[in-house]
């Protein structure tokens, strides 16, 4: 049975805003299996292989070409548009289905990969500016930021904590008139 790492490369970025970013998967084979035809399957059914347009069953050969060479030398395939996961890391199943060449199949392998979703700027807040006005009303505002470019916010919520204090820096207590109207 072949060993196998599988690696993310190249993430391409959505076409369209709040769409998925897209990966591609460099599936990495022990040397011994470097004669191997793959057919790969996806969760939910593994068993189910990848097709192409035409709806015929899509086989990767290891060549053992250069361009078929993970970074350290191990005979590789290269496949593409994996969606990554939108807010978490998702780990899924491969199935890898191997014949040698001499055409017997090998021992079907499940190996498992991790996906990372792609990263989107955080929110930031701006500068909190303080407004009190002759009733001894507050104001606070400030400025929100965050990459429209990616990502729609799905919610934004804010939280504020009020700290009474008086003019010697002590805590001031409800019975000295002071009260938080919500």
């Amino acid at each position: 049975m072949p060993a196998i790492s599988i690696k993310t490369t190249a993430i391409q970025a959505p076409e369209r805003r709040d769409d998925q970013a897209t990966t591609n998967l460099r599936i990495a084979i022990e040397r011994a299996s470097l004669g191997l035809a793959s057919f790969l399957g996806f969760e939910p059914d593994l068993e189910q292989f990848r097709r192409d347009k035409d709806n015929r069953i899509i086989h990767y050969l290891v060549s053992g070409q250069p361009e078929d060479r993970s970074a350290d030398g191990r005979p590789s395939i290269q496949i593409g548009s994996i969606k990554l996961p939108l807010r978490a890391r998702e780990v899924h199943r491969l199935g890898l289905y191997a014949r040698d060449i001499f055409g017997r199949w090998l021992a079907p392998v499940q190996p498992t990969y991790a996906l990372e979703p792609w990263p989107v700027q955080m929110p930031c807040c701006g500068p909190i500016e303080q407004q009190f006005d002759e009733e001894s009303v507050v104001a606070v505002s400030a400025v929100l930021r965050w990459d429209w470019s990616k990502r729609t916010p799905l919610e934004i919520r804010v939280g504020l904590k009020l700290f009474a204090t008086d003019v010697d820096g002590g805590a001031v207590r409800p019975h000295d008139g002071v009260s938080v109207i919500r």
